[in-house]
């Protein structure tokens, strides 16, 4: 059983606001009514869902923990990663100053029997234990509010250091002020306002995000060398990638993260600025969260990129990850990465902008395009095989009853998107593990196809102008008739995902209103509830500030 430890604390209370008692007391609710198994996701609000949902682990689901590792947490909340921990580690101390948070740690891991939930700050603690893995997430913000050191940052991972064996390694998880979604128009997360983080936290003395620089010296000013930076996107509460600095030479960082974004402006499109920035070398400054492996050895991880696939019942994780860009991993098994190391997506986005920039040259880039989707099928055809049982009930569970009047070849990858190939001159990758259920090829070429143009081409007028998608379509025999099929198929696998959950419940609280829907300020007009609201109210709705003020 769970043990909630109570020696080391003092009088000191953590961090509190109205607002948040009642998040707690609202949390403690539901784990003692439903537990985690019956939880009503659909009807808890984005704060109990953000705390609770198993996909919050992926951040450091596909970290390398060591056998028998001991684990310091520090700043649990309500067990957002304490549960994963517990499963990677020989035993856990999870210290959280908030007696609530405790208490809902302790009831909600109750039967765990290798976790300690101690109810303190932690640097009240005496220096008598060391730990190979020391985790920070969700805290950091706050460093200068609980330490009152002249030199906050720097007696912080002192601290921390003194804590850590020697070979051990901390993981630090923190938001960057400077992430492109708080210039777009995201609430800055400790002050709940907006471009606070941009502003420096100017009028805010005891919270503050650093961006990539800045953490960097406060990291080095400790005599720290060793550390690797890791970029969760779309941030670090329900991250589908990590990236890396060595990832983001052939990876594209960014693409569309609409589960996120029913609460906040959008003022400009993101996925454009993340290219363009990238592009000129720059991204890693601009990501929207940090995790920083830190080390006093040097013996740092050597993953490279990581993708989430999915959460399993049994809560663990399906996921995908390329090795030191050698080779990949899917759930344990190392495949050997084939062609010139750059994944479809970020060459095709390297063809869309020269073709933009070309003038009259630019058909031939799209041609280009246009052939490489050719040859992917023609790639994915050649591994595939000749199916006269296609309609299984482990193919029905997943795709639905919809069948198509002619299949041809098929292969046993259920879903693969340009960011799943890694391509060469002639030579192809796809780093996802084959599975049981055969899909049609045809199928796979279109949504390839699709996914990627949602992702780079819909919405993005000067691209739009450029690709034409029925082209694409014909050019890889894809008829209308199948496309209308293949959609169906598409929808019934997403509603099985595990990822579904979070953007229907983003989604469910935008329609019923409890989240105000704001879309961008375009061009100085505002746009809302899709449509535009007229000139002359715009002004003073934007002078009263009504809708900022709802947001917040």
């Amino acid at each position: 059983m769970a043990k909630l430890n109570i020696e080391f604390m003092n009088d000191e209370i953590g961090f509190c606001s109205k607002a948040e008692d009642d998040l707690e007391k609202n949390i403690a609710g539901l784990i003692e009514t439903y537990g985690e198994a019956d939880m009503p996701w659909d009807q808890i609000s984005k704060e109990e869902f953000e705390h609770l949902y198993i996909d919050r682990q992926f951040l450091l689901a596909w970290y390398p923990f060591k056998e028998g590792a001991e684990i310091l947490e520090i700043g649990g909340g309500v067990g957002a990663l304490t549960g994963l921990l517990c499963k990677r580690a020989k035993k856990v101390y999870t210290v959280e100053k908030k007696q609530n948070r405790a208490e809902i740690i302790k009831k909600r891991f109750e039967n765990i029997q290798n976790l300690e939930v101690i109810h303190d700050n932690y640097m009240n603690l005496p220096y008598r234990k060391k730990f190979d893995y020391i985790v920070i997430h969700d805290i950091f913000g706050y460093v200068k509010k609980y330490i009152g050191a002249e030199n906050p940052y720097q007696h912080f991972f002192a601290h921390l250091m003194e804590m850590l064996k020697d070979e051990g390694i901390i993981l630090l998880a923190t938001e960057n002020r400077l992430g492109i979604k708080y210039f777009s128009g995201a609430i800055e997360d400790y002050s709940n306002k907006f471009f606070v983080g941009l502003d420096n936290f100017d009028g805010y003395d005891v919270i503050y995000t650093p961006t990539k620089r800045e953490l960097e010296m406060m990291i080095e000013k400790c005599g720290l060398c060793h550390y690797k930076f890791y970029y969760p996107f779309p941030d670090n509460i329900f991250p589908t990638e990590i990236f890396t600095d060595d990832s983001l030479k052939y990876m594209l960082y960014g693409g569309r993260s609409e589960e996120t974004g029913w609460d906040r402006f959008e003022l400009f499109d993101e996925r454009e600025m993340f290219e363009t920035l990238q592009r000129e070398g720059i991204v890693q400054d601009f990501a929207n969260a940090f995790l920083v492996e830190i080390s006093q050895k040097g013996e740092l991880s050597p993953m490279s990129y990581c993708k989430l696939l999915g959460s399993m019942p049994d809560e663990t994780f399906q996921y995908t990850s390329i090795i030191q860009d050698a080779y990949y991993t899917v759930n344990g098994m190392e495949y050997a990465i084939k062609g010139e190391g750059i994944s479809l997506q970020r060459k095709l986005s390297d063809v869309m902008v020269r073709a933009r920039h070309s003038g009259a040259s630019a058909e031939k880039y799209c041609q280009h395009i246009y052939q490489c989707f050719k040859q992917i099928k023609e790639f994915l055809a050649e591994k595939g095989e000749d199916c006269p049982d296609l309609y299984t009930k482990a193919f029905t569970d997943n795709f639905g009853n919809d069948k198509l009047k002619k299949v041809g070849k098929c292969i046993s990858f259920n879903e693969i998107s340009a960011k799943d190939i890694f391509c060469g001159n002639n030579d192809y990758s796809i780093f996802l593990e084959e599975n049981d259920c055969k899909v049609p090829v045809d199928y796979l070429i279109w949504s390839i196809v699709y996914e990627w143009y949602m992702e780079n081409i819909w919405e993005r007028k000067s691209r739009m102008k450029l690709v034409d998608l029925q082209k694409i379509y014909e050019i890889c025999e894809i008829s209308k008739e199948d496309v209308a099929v293949f959609q169906k198929w598409k929808n019934s696998y997403r509603e099985k995902s595990s990822r579904r959950r979070v953007e229907e419940h983003y989604a469910n609280w935008y329609k019923q209103d409890f989240i105000y829907p704001v879309d961008a300020i375009v061009n100085g007009d505002l746009i809302r509830h899709d449509f535009l609201v007229e000139k002359q109210d715009n002004s003073q709705l934007l002078l009263e500030k009504s809708i900022l003020d709802e947001v917040r």
